[in-house]
């Protein structure tokens, strides 16, 4: 296993994950109903056009150092077979990764931008248009990302991998959701949002970083 790629996975997540927060951290507060639900919780109100652009740059440079990350880790499972699914679940994951915070940052940066020129009412109605349009491609994004996750989850429990049984509980889906309850119980408000959208790459950082600790039961590169 390649250490230099696993360290560009961690570097990857990072670059969405500060995206993430930045989207993220803000004193939220309901907009209205049938916009993106970013948008109805107040994200995207009064947000500086810098701090999106920020955010899709970051996305942009995260494309680079995840996808080789991704791989990578494919290379857990035993067996050409599943590792050969294991990598195409997570290119797949790699895809929706990319549609998900594209999505989240355009939709943003749209109602930001209408609210510029129009009022909130026109605002918000040509918002619930875009909401429609997108929302398949929204929904299909947590499919493809979160497919990849549960398949490595399961092949770890059932010992599908040279790491052991409990390792399963370092996976991402575990660290992710205790990051969620974490963020459900703070006192809510910026930090507990910011926390929140991090979730995912959270996960996938403690992960990358358990494989860094053991890769001497891979061949190390």
């Amino acid at each position: 296993m390649n250490k230099a790629k696993l360290q560009l996975g961690i570097l990857g997540c990072l670059c969405f994950g500060a995206g993430d927060w930045l989207l993220g951290y803000v004193n939220t507060g309901s907009v209205g109903e049938g916009v993106f639900y970013f948008l109805q919780q107040g994200h995207g109100v009064e947000y500086d056009l810098n701090r999106i652009l920020l955010v899709l740059m970051l996305a942009a440079a995260g494309c680079f150092a995840l996808y080789p990350g991704l791989m990578e880790i494919s290379k857990v499972a035993s067996g050409d077979r599943q590792r050969g699914r294991l990598s195409y679940l997570f290119a797949m994951q790699f895809g929706g990764y990319i549609m998900l915070h594209f999505i989240v940052a355009f939709h943003v940066l749209a109602y930001s931008a209408v609210m510029k020129v129009c009022h909130e009412e026109e605002a918000l109605a040509i918002c619930a248009l875009l909401n429609d349009a997108v929302n398949p491609a929204f929904m299909l994004s947590y499919v493809l990302i979160y497919g990849s996750l549960v398949y490595l989850f399961f092949l770890v429990l059932l010992g599908k991998t040279p790491l052991p049984k409990k390792a399963v509980l370092l996976t991402p889906l575990v660290p992710m959701g205790v990051l969620c309850v974490l963020a459900g119980i703070l006192p809510q408000g910026p930090f507990a949002y910011g926390l929140f959208t991090f979730c995912i790459n959270f996960g996938m950082i403690v992960w990358f970083l358990y494989l860094l600790f053991r890769c001497d039961i891979f061949d190390v590169r």
